[in-house]
């Protein structure tokens, strides 16, 4: 059996992620499935039928670390090279949101390290790739919604 990584309340702190952001950007949204087998990312921003930028979220409890495993980062990379449409990392930090533009849709725009991070969120059961190579963007790159 397989068993996904993101829970309904996962999901449900997503979409509020995606909420405040597409308010902000004034364009709407769309989730990929968490069950989906075509994409790792969490999904995208659109306006009038055409695809705005590409999206991942993360929800942190305590102080965001700003990482992303790097077939994610490869895949936002990868799509915004195709496309010529920009990528982000939207998260959450305490009580406020923010987010780092990865790529610009010409280039990557963000600086990083890789780094072996990670671990298990408290009340989950651990993967056994949950310590992993983990692309880590720069703080300075943030840009606070509130």
């Amino acid at each position: 059996m397989i068993r996904f990584r993101e829970t309904q309340e996962d999901l449900l702190r997503q979409k509020r992620l995606f909420e405040v952001f597409s308010k902000r950007l004034n364009v709407k949204y769309k989730q990929f499935s968490s069950h989906s087998k075509k994409y790792r990312i969490d999904g995208f921003c659109y306006k009038n039928n055409s695809i705005y930028s590409w999206v991942e979220c993360k929800w942190y409890s305590k102080k965001a670390h700003c990482y992303l495993n790097i077939p994610k980062f490869k895949e936002l990379i990868q799509l915004s090279d195709i496309t010529l449409l920009p990528s982000y990392f939207l998260f959450r930090e305490y009580d406020k949101w923010g987010y780092i533009l990865l790529h610009d849709g010409k280039n990557i725009v963000c600086n990083y390290t890789v780094k072996l991070a990670g671990g298990t969120p408290e009340g989950r059961a651990p993967n056994e790739d949950d310590i992993e190579p983990l692309i880590v963007l720069d703080k300075k790159n943030i840009v606070w919604g509130n």
